[in-house]
């Protein structure tokens, strides 16, 4: 999914790709270096049950990594509080988390 990634503070952005997401944070390729510590803000459309959520999300980069050669990185963002500040977000991703979360009783059966 690609979103829009904005410096905190800054009006112009540029898209992310995002690669992984949960209620704790964000994993995403972006263009242009970018730094542990940076805050962005990304915005986020989901749909949930026909209704389109869209939430500007503050983040911050926790690592990063060089991606290629083309100044793409591989960065890991950190969202705190998202049950506080983005309920409607946090709880639909809460919902796919449990979704596709299985039980323990699945791996204790293959490990048998």
């Amino acid at each position: 999914m690609t979103v829009r990634c904005t410096r905190e503070g800054q009006s112009t952005g540029a898209d992310a790709e995002v690669r992984d997401l949960s209620t704790h944070g964000i994993g995403v390729y972006l263009q242009g270096p970018v730094q542990k510590g940076d805050r962005l803000v990304f915005e986020l459309p989901l749909l949930t049950d026909g209704t389109w959520i869209q939430e500007a999300v503050l983040g911050e980069v926790v690592w990063v990594v060089p991606r290629g050669e083309k100044g793409e990185y591989y960065a890991g963002i950190y969202i705190d509080q998202m049950q506080k500040t983005h309920p409607r977000l946090f709880a639909h991703l809460r919902h796919l988390e449990d979704a596709i979360t299985l039980p323990d009783e699945y791996w204790e059966e293959r490990a048998e």
